[in-house]
């Protein structure tokens, strides 16, 4: 990341910790990637900070793509926690129908279903 995105974010209360940016009174936490968005950026949606300034985040449901991603292919448990605690938060306005369309393994599948499962419980 070149130094202008750096400081824009620290500019705006962001702290570095690792490759991820967090803001702790908005409680967001930014990782900035190398290479275009895989969500739908249709989904994209621009949040207020303070003082007329603004950061657009994805969509929650390509957040949660990605975190189950994570905890598939890489075996990562904490992404698998922070996916479904997503899921679970905005379970009444998540598109379930977009989640499992962007399904790409049966591994994927296997644990989305699962995460569905936990929560009619």
């Amino acid at each position: 990341m070149d130094i202008l995105k750096y400081q824009i974010l620290m500019n705006l209360g962001f702290q570095k910790q690792g490759k991820d940016f967090f803001h702790k009174e908005a409680e967001i936490a930014i990782e900035i990637p190398s290479n275009s968005l895989e969500g739908d950026y249709e989904r994209v949606f621009k949040v207020d900070l303070q003082d007329g300034k603004f950061i657009y985040l994805i969509g929650r449901e390509d957040i949660i793509m990605d975190r189950l991603r994570a905890a598939v292919h890489w075996k990562s448990e904490e992404d698998s926690k922070w996916g479904f605690q997503l899921l679970a938060r905005n379970l009444a306005q998540v598109d379930k129908d977009y989640l499992y369309d962007r399904i790409e393994t049966m591994e994927e599948e296997t644990l989305l279903t699962e995460w569905f499962n936990r929560l009619k419980r």
